[in-house]
């Protein structure tokens, strides 16, 4: 049996295109973890940042180890000023050829069949759907809508058919995820907002199952959108790419909206549901003064999120923000460890709040002798005890008991 290995670097969307790219190979083909001994390997590689981009290369090269034919190269790093490698056995799929991966893969070893479809998510806790790709907008630090082109909207009745597909597999719970979902519909005839897709998907999610809305830009949080969180089928989270809380920072980034309008969404949201707030944190961009830096820090308190994911910044050739001036390296991680050490008190005391009550936790996987490991709906890690055995993807009551080293435990009620 030819062996095929995937390593898939960056976000939920390039996650979600290795599982369709495996959903096409016939099951004569076995796919093994990456780093074992197999016929042909698949990097779904990432360019959001420069670590990213690094890694993407080091992957490629680990690959040739445990290789015995061909690496297939594919994702943003492809598309975006890829510098060839000196490599007969490297394959570089950009553009259409993407979407012919699965038959690269079935010509190159030699093989032939239907592909064995949805047999991957028995394995998956929480699949992610794609609603859309590509960005229009034009954020002067990012590479990503040069990458992945303009924003294209998925059919709404294509959405609902794999979501009901997914949820028959056994989850309970699906991520939607894409480049720029608040922008879905944006290109659709009439522009429906996506709080109506939402809507939609909302009425046809079977009983005590769920989706979880994936990150989605502020300006696209309307009260339409905030009206339906009130729902129990949508998970009480949200993650907000602030990018920054300042605003002299937000206009150099391209950015459409005000830090007091970030605020208001915080607050409108708070008001139908108590909801965990994630959000993205960018520091030391080109020309952040001190003051800016301050204004950013008294605005985290104010808008007290769960958690953050915070990076330094840095420059991407091809990027308006690169031509700036203003940027200093060592600053710009100095910042990063202070936005970063106020987010683990902020976390901290969000997962203090959450002792003594009983959450939605999707298992992910046995940690052995009646314990699991999973993740509650306001995504949070939750390390929880059962006598019996929780297969994953299973949603299940956990009572918190106490917070631990960043994690929340419990025990199934």
């Amino acid at each position: 049996m030819k062996k095929v290995s995937f390593y898939t670097l960056g976000c939920r969307v390039n996650q979600y295109e290795t599982r369709k790219i495996m959903e096409k190979l016939p099951l004569s083909i076995e796919i093994v973890p990456f780093g074992q001994d197999c016929d042909l390997t698949v990097i779904n590689s990432c360019i959001v940042t420069k670590q990213a981009e690094r890694e993407s290369r080091q992957y490629i090269s680990r690959a040739r180890r445990h290789t015995h034919g061909d690496v297939i190269l594919t994702g943003c790093y492809v598309e975006v000023d890829f510098e060839p490698f000196d490599d007969p056995h490297l394959v570089i799929c950009a553009g259409q050829d993407k979407a012919k991966i699965a038959k690269i893969i079935c010509d190159k070893l030699g093989v032939s069949g239907d592909g064995r479809g949805f047999a991957l998510l028995q394995t998956v806790a929480r699949p992610s759907l794609l609603v859309q790709t590509g960005c229009n907008k034009k954020c002067t630090y990012c590479i990503i809508h040069t990458a992945r082109g303009p924003a294209v909207s998925r059919n709404t009745d294509d959405i609902i058919s794999e979501m009901k597909d997914i949820f028959r597999c056994g989850v309970d719970e699906i991520v939607l995820t894409g480049i720029n979902i608040g922008s879905w519909g944006s290109d659709l005839p009439g522009k429906p907002p996506v709080s109506v897709l939402l809507k939609a998907m909302l009425d046809e999610v079977p009983d005590k199952k769920r989706l979880r809305m994936g990150s989605i830009e502020p300006e696209y949080v309307t009260a339409d959108l905030i009206d339906i969180y009130q729902s129990d089928k949508l998970a009480p989270h949200i993650h907000l790419p602030f990018q920054s809380l300042a605003d002299p920072v937000l206009r150099a980034m391209g950015r459409p909206n005000t830090v007091s309008e970030y605020i208001e969404t915080v607050r409108e949201l708070r008001k139908v549901r108590d909801i965990s707030v994630g959000g993205d944190i960018i520091s030391g961009f080109p020309g952040e003064t001190p003051q800016d830096h301050a204004q950013c820090m008294e605005n985290l308190e104010i808008i007290m999120p769960s958690y953050l994911h915070v990076f330094p910044y840095s420059p991407r050739q091809g990027t308006l923000a690169a031509e700036m001036g203003g940027y200093n390296h060592q600053i710009a991680r100095e910042r990063a460890l202070e936005v970063r050490q106020m987010a683990s008190l902020m976390k901290s005391r969000y997962l203090e709040s959450l002792t003594g009550k009983t959450l939605l936790v999707v298992s992910e996987r046995s940690l052995g002798e009646g314990h699991f490991q999973g993740t509650s709906g306001e995504f949070v890690s939750v390390s929880f005890e059962c006598p019996e055995m929780i297969p994953p993807g299973k949603i299940v009551p956990v009572f918190i008991e106490k917070t631990e080293d960043g994690i929340l435990r419990g025990r199934v009620i």
